[in-house]
């Protein structure tokens, strides 16, 4: 003890037994080689070293500061405290049983090869290491900074704190049962070879690593950047917070029940192989990947860019954000309870095991795929491309939405509750297992098919081509429209509630299986078929050709349009509201079971029949040929005109509002159940019969043969003509207005009910009856023979013609304005009811009787034989003449104002009731009697006998000879001159 001060050394070269006092200061330094068995106190300064070779039992005690070094080779039994500063290292080569605290600094290191029982305080700063061999059952703080490293290769039982700066690393052996706290920055590495209770706290900059063997059971904060790997071997309980940036890695083996925020970038990986309670937040870049075993509690959260993935091996409660790209993968293996947002572009996929409770939200593009297993509770947005497919195992809540293109396919396993939207091209399918809520909309093109499981409740729009089909399992709300083109088929199996618009050709088939409540519109080709289940609310527009058929279950409400070819048939099970036109040909049938509102167009050719179950309301147009036929249930409001021929027939169940023209050819019949407003024109042939059960209103007209007849139940308002011949009968149950014509044979009848206007004329022959119930207002003319009868129950107003004989009666109820002549022979009678305004004249025979009930206005010639009698109930104005012979009697009512000429016989009489104003002459005998109720103004000559009397009420101009015997007598009222 020593109550003032000691101008030099306290050398002991033992030990003291108690302790070393001294009052004043120390000019040198303490030295005891021994040790000391209780405390050593300074009230002032130690101008050297204190050396202690042993142990100190108590504590060491400078109120002062000590100019150089403070060492014990043994243990410290208390605490050593310098109420200034040491301007050297404290060492103590035992244990620390207290602690150890400094006012001042310590200019160099502080080293316990031992533990430290308590705490390490220094006011001022460590110019060098503090390094404690064993543990520190309290806290190291110091007020200042550590120039070099904090190494304890134990415990840290309390915390750690540093005021200042550490110039190198803080090492701990073993765990620090409190916090770690920097003011400054550590200039080096953080590692704790165990664990850290609470934080770790660093109010600068960390210049390498933080490494915690074991776990951290608070947060970790660094308040600059860390210019190396944050790794934490266990969990850490709180959150980690880097102010800064992260130059490496940030990897925690077990959980962060709390965030993980960086203020700067991370310059590699974070991995986490446990869960996050709460969120990772990046202010920076992370130039790695960031990778998370468990599950994230909270949001992920990139102010900058990930150079590579973002990996969570379970599910994130929030949000995973990132303001700038992410150069490769998303992978959650769980759910995302909120939305993934990228404001950067992703290199690679983003994969979600589970599901996505909101949106996905990427700014750039996606350069691999998008992978959801469950759902995404909200939308899917992409500013930019997605370089593969997007793929949702479960629903889309909302829209998907991608600014630029996807390289691959988007596949949804469930519903997607808004819309698909794509700026770009999709270079793969679409596919939904469930529903789209709303439109379907890409601004590029389609590279391979659109598969809908459920129903599109708005559009779908795809502004470039889709490369192959488009398949909607449910109904499609609103419209389907394909800037481009489509390469397979269109599928809807419920209705489309819109237009179907596709800008480009379709490939395959357009198949909807419901109704489509607006226009299907096609600017290329459609490469098969068109088939709708239900109705068709608007137009069906196809500016190419179609491959295949198209088929409508229902009704079509607008006008179907083809501007190419349709290769197969068209069907419309209800009615076209509207026309149908295809500027190409039809390989096989149209047909509509309802009614078509409008025309029907073709500007090629139809390779099968065309059939209407109802009626049409214009008129039916084909510029090429029908290879079958054209059927109408109802009527067609308009003309009928095909520019080629029908290979079948035309049948109509109701009326033509007007023509019917074929240019060409009809193979089989034309049939009207109703009446053709307008004329009815074949420029070929019609293989089979025309039928028209009301009336034509103009005229029939066929350029070739009709095969079989021509049947009109009404009349025909004007004339029918044929060019070539008839194969059977011309039937008209009313009047014909004009003439019937024929270029050729008619191989039947030729029947009107009513009357003909005009003339009948027939260039070859008839091989039935012309039968005419009304009248003929001119002539009936046959070219070649009429193979039965002639009938006119009406009269004719001007002659009848027949270039051949008749094989049967002419007969006409009223007269006959001009002549009667027949080139051939007539093989029955010629009855005429009226009178015959000229002649009669048959270049054969008559195989029986020439009745007239009227006069004859001109002559009776027959150059054959007349097998009956000749009948005129009025008067013959010119003469009889028979070049062959009459089997029965001539019977004249009035007078013949010639001769009568008979170059054969007359089996029976001649008789005039009135004059014959010329002679009477019978090459051969007459079988009875000759009476003339007048005169005859020149003789009678017969060159055989008259087997009964020859009478002549009046005189006889010239002679009477008969050159046979008269077997009666001659009786004559008058001298014969």
């Amino acid at each position: 003890r020593v109550a003032g001060s000691v101008s030099n050394s306290i050398r002991v070269a033992g030990s003291v037994s108690n302790s070393i006092r001294v009052a004043g200061s120390v000019s040198n330094n303490i030295r005891v080689a021994g040790s000391v068995s209780n405390s050593i106190r300074v009230a002032g300064s130690v101008s050297n070293s204190i050396r202690v070779a042993g142990s100190v039992s108590n504590s060491i005690r400078v109120a002062g500061s000590v100019s150089i070094s403070i060492r014990v080779a043994g243990s410290v039994s208390n605490s050593i405290r310098v109420a200034g500063s040491v301007s050297n290292s404290i060492r103590v080569a035992g244990s620390v049983s207290n602690s150890i605290r400094v006012a001042g600094s310590v200019s160099n290191s502080i080293r316990v090869a031992g533990s430290v029982s308590n705490s390490i305080r220094v006011a001022g700063s460590v110019r060098n290491s503090i390094r404690v061999a064993g543990s520190v059952s309290n806290s190291i703080r110091v007020a200042g900074s550590v120039r070099n490293s904090i190494r304890v290769a134990g415990s840290g039982s309390n915390s750690i704190r540093v005021a200042g700066s550490v110039s190198n690393s803080i090492r701990v052996a073993g765990s620090v049962s409190n916090s770690i706290r920097v003011a400054g920055s550590v200039s080096n590495s953080i590692r704790v070879a165990g664990s850290v209770s609470i934080s770790i706290r660093v109010a600068g900059s960390v210049s390498n690593s933080i490494r915690v063997a074991g776990s951290v059971s608070n947060s970790i904060r660094v308040a600059g950047s860390v210019s190396n790997s944050i790794r934490v071997a266990g969990s850490v309980s709180n959150s980690i917070r880097v102010a800064g940036s992260v130059s490496n890695s940030i990897r925690v083996a077990g959980s962060v029940r709390n965030s993980i925020r960086v203020a700067g970038s991370v310059s590699n990986s974070i991995r986490v192989a446990g869960s996050v309670s709460n969120s990772i937040r990046v202010a920076g870049s992370v130039s790695n990947s960031i990778r998370v075993a468990g599950s994230v509690s909270n949001s992920i959260r990139v102010t900058g860019s990930v150079s590579i993935s973002i990996r969570v091996a379970g599910s994130v409660s929030n949000s995973i954000r990132v303001a700038g790209s992410v150069s490769i993968s998303i992978r959650v293996a769980g759910s995302v309870s909120n939305s993934i947002r990228v404001a950067g572009s992703v290199s690679n996929s983003i994969r979600v095991a589970g599901s996505v409770s909101n949106s996905i939200r990427v700014a750039g593009s996606a350069s691999n795929s998008i992978r959801v297993a469950g759902s995404v509770s909200n939308s899917i947005r992409v500013a930019g491309s997605v370089s593969n497919s997007i793929r949702v195992a479960g629903s889309v809540s909302n829209s998907i939405r991608v600014a630029r293109s996807v390289s691959n396919s988007i596949r949804v396993s469930g519903s997607v509750s808004n819309s698909i939207r794509v700026a770009g091209s999709v270079s793969n399918s679409i596919r939904v297992a469930g529903s789209v809520s709303n439109s379907i909309r890409v601004a590029g093109s389609v590279s391979n098919s659109i598969r809908v499981a459920g129903s599109v409740s708005n559009s779908i729009r795809v502004a470039g081509s889709v490369s192959n089909s488009i398949r909607v399992a449910g109904s499609v709300s609103n419209s389907i429209r394909v800037a481009g083109s489509v390469s397979n088929s269109n599928r809807v199996a419920g209705s489309v509630s819109n237009s179907i618009r596709v800008a480009g050709s379709v490939s395959n088939s357009i198949r909807v299986a419901g109704s489509v409540s607006n226009s299907i519109r096609v600017a290329g080709s459609v490469s098969n078929s068109i088939r709708v289940a239900g109705s068709v609310s608007n137009s069906i527009r196809v500016a190419g050709s179609v491959s295949n058929s198209i088929r409508v279950a229902g009704s079509v409400s607008n006008s179907i349009r083809v501007a190419g070819s349709v290769s197969i048939s068209i069907r419309v099970a209800g009615s076209a509201s509207n026309s149908i036109r295809v500027a190409g040909s039809v390989s096989n049938s149209i047909r509509v079971a309802g009614s078509v509102s409008n025309s029907i167009r073709v500007a090629g050719s139809v390779s099968n029949s065309i059939r209407v179950a109802g009626s049409v309301s214009n008129s039916i147009r084909v510029a090429g040929s029908v290879s079958n036929s054209i059927r109408v249930a109802g009527s067609v409001s308009n003309s009928i005109r095909v520019a080629g021929s029908v290979s079948n027939s035309i049948r109509v169940a109701g009326s033509v509002s007007n023509s019917i023209r074929v240019a060409g050819s009809v193979s089989n019949s034309i049939r009207v159940a109703g009446s053709v407003s307008n004329s009815i024109r074949v420029a070929g042939s019609v293989s089979n019969s025309i039928r028209v059960a009301g009336s034509v209103s103009n005229s029939i007209r066929v350029a070739g043969s009709v095969s079989n007849s021509i049947r009109v139940a009404g009349s025909v308002s004007n004339s029918i003509r044929v060019a070539g011949s008839v194969s059977n009968s011309i039937r008209v149950a009313g009047s014909v207005s004009n003439s019937i014509r024929v270029a050729g044979s008619v191989s039947n009848s030729i029947r009107v009910a009513g009357s003909v206007s005009n003339s009948i004329r027939v260039a070859g022959s008839v091989s039935n009856s012309i039968r005419v119930a009304g009248s003929v207002s001119i002539s009936i003319r046959v070219a070649g023979s009429v193979s039965i009868s002639i009938r006119v129950a009406g009269s004719v107003s001007n002659s009848i013609r027949v270039a051949g004989s008749v094989s049967n009666s002419i007969r006409v109820a009223g007269s006959v304005s001009n002549s009667i002549r027949v080139a051939g022979s007539v093989s029955n009678s010629i009855r005429v009811a009226g009178s015959v305004s000229n002649s009669i004249r048959v270049a054969g025979s008559v195989s029986n009787s020439i009745r007239v009930a009227g006069s004859v206005s001109n002559s009776i010639r027959v150059a054959g034989s007349v097998s009956n009698s000749i009948r005129v109930a009025g008067s013959v104005s010119n003469s009889i003449r028979v070049a062959g012979s009459v089997s029965n009697s001539i019977r004249v009512a009035g007078s013949v104002s010639n001769s009568i000429r008979v170059a054969g016989s007359v089996s029976i009489s001649i008789r005039v009731a009135g004059s014959a104003s010329n002679s009477i002459r019978v090459a051969g005998s007459v079988s009875n009697s000759i009476r003339v109720a007048g005169s005859v103004s020149n003789s009678i000559r017969v060159a055989g006998s008259v087997s009964n009397s020859i009478r002549v009420a009046g005189s006889v101009s010239n002679s009477i000879r008969v050159a046979g015997s008269v077997s009666k007598q001659y009786q004559s009222s008058w001298v014969c001159q």
